[in-house]
């Protein structure tokens, strides 16, 4: 169960969600970099879509999982696809909400969540322990580093759905999973993102988000 993991709280519970949809070469995962305007802490870092949660949520959402591997810092769910009638039957399930929660609020889906929630599959798939940047005193040379736990959700969206624009990011943009993957695997953000026209040195891929999204995506993703 999640306690082997969550180790009494000490770890600062922060959703991280793989939102897929089909493309025209097969499926497509969505990610950014987030807007230095609206994010002080990871400006310009390239990220799927997070959101700060309750302890109490991350609990009943974890409880939901079945549990196929584990090692000391990650859990893999086995995937088992859910899916609603409409929004009100996401409210009430615990996973549900957390998932309708999210991707209105922080990725801007609000719309599609009211008129298309039945066309919604939600699995849960990972919960990992790592951490997370949080300050840096240049004055002092000193970082400030967060303990943090990560359930990481994959939600498959229709297959017409438009890249949101929400304010925590400069874009978000769609992603055959190949070039996500080897995006990620050689910290290529300008690679990733060319028409934002940023370097190296402005721009980064890396954290617990990407990496929790890309062992998910590793397990393989069929959504016909």
């Amino acid at each position: 169960q999640y306690s082997a993991l969550f180790k009494g709280g000490t770890y600062a519970p922060v959703l991280g969600l793989t939102i897929l949809r089909q493309g025209e070469n097969g499926p497509q995962v969505l990610a950014g970099p987030r807007n230095p305007e609206t994010n002080a802490t990871h400006p310009n870092v390239v990220s799927i879509p997070t959101r700060r949660i309750r302890v109490s949520l991350a609990k009943a959402v974890l409880l939901t999982g079945k549990v196929a591997t584990q090692t000391d810092t990650e859990q893999a769910f086995v995937r088992e696809w859910r899916t609603y009638r409409d929004s009100d039957a996401m409210d009430v399930d615990p996973l549900g909400c957390l998932v309708a929660n999210a991707i209105a609020r922080k990725v801007g889906f609000d719309e599609l969540l009211s008129w298309h929630a039945n066309k919604l599959r939600v699995s849960l798939e990972s919960f990992t322990l790592g951490q997370s940047f949080v300050d840096y005193d240049p004055q002092t040379n000193v970082q400030t580093i967060e303990a943090i736990g990560m359930p990481n959700v994959a939600v498959v969206v229709p297959e017409s759905t438009d890249a949101p624009n929400p304010a925590g990011y400069r874009m978000l943009k769609w992603f055959d999973i190949d070039d996500f993957q080897q995006g990620y695997r050689n910290k290529d953000a300008m690679g990733m993102f060319p028409e934002l026209g940023l370097d190296g040195l402005e721009m980064c891929v890396h954290g617990v988000c990407m990496a929790t999204t890309s062992a998910a995506l590793k397990r393989g993703i069929d959504l016909e």
